[in-house]
């Protein structure tokens, strides 16, 4: 009996200690969705780690299915502090991700440890569809209907170099409203729609008529 109480405390003091053993990382707080083909500034993920202590770390991506996809350090000597790793959505050939989870992978030489970080890193490639479903004047009122979480921006000059006018927050799927009470679209200028996603993806714009009294 006392030594199966022995075994028993020790025991439940192992598995208290594994509690309090802390993880070289502290707790990471990126949540990334980017695009790799948007040509804009969320084309790479950011992915911010702080170590608690200096170590040799491996650092790769994997799927969800925890396959291995990017290796992006081997061997590095990283500092105790914060240190950002970035992923430009490829794969070791040079191949862009599909569309999906993925995580961060950690490797520490010290402990022979391995972390695979819960935090989500997803790829989206796909541009929200748009649709135009009404148009007024007096401010200029563009109402419309998206099929993903998007923003609606307003444009000039779309299929050139385009020139935003105004923008609005972030929002569910489904119908949402653009209004533009500022100074009248230049003369000659195309104001477009285009919906944005939280990726970056943009949709092809949609020209809208020109203002009443404006030139074609």
């Amino acid at each position: 009996m006392l030594a199966l109480l022995a075994g028993t405390a020790t025991a439940f003091a192992l598995t208290e200690a594994l509690k309090l053993d802390r993880t070289p990382v502290a707790r990471p707080k990126f949540d990334v969705v980017f695009s790799p083909v948007c040509s804009c500034r969320r084309e790479r993920a950011r992915l911010p780690v702080r170590f608690r202590k200096a170590d040799t770390v491996d650092a790769a991506i994997v799927s969800d299915g925890e396959d291995h996809v990017r290796t992006l350090t081997e061997g590095r000597r990283q500092p105790r502090g914060r240190f950002v790793f970035l992923w430009d959505g490829k794969d070791d050939s040079g191949r862009v991700v599909p569309d999906g989870s993925y995580r961060l992978r950690l490797s520490f030489e010290s402990d022979g440890r391995t972390i695979d970080l819960p935090n989500e890193i997803r790829v989206d490639t796909e541009p929200p569809r748009l649709e135009i479903l009404r148009v007024a004047e007096g401010p200029l009122t563009v109402v419309a209907r998206t099929n993903e979480r998007a923003r609606l921006l307003l444009v000039v000059n779309a299929f050139l170099k385009p020139s935003l006018l105004t923008r609005t927050r972030f929002q569910d799927a489904g119908v949402m409203r653009l209004v533009w009470a500022g100074p009248g679209v230049p003369p000659r200028a195309l104001p477009a729609v285009v919906a944005q996603d939280p990726a970056g993806n943009r949709s092809t714009p949609v020209a809208l008529p020109l203002p009443s009294g404006a030139s074609s």
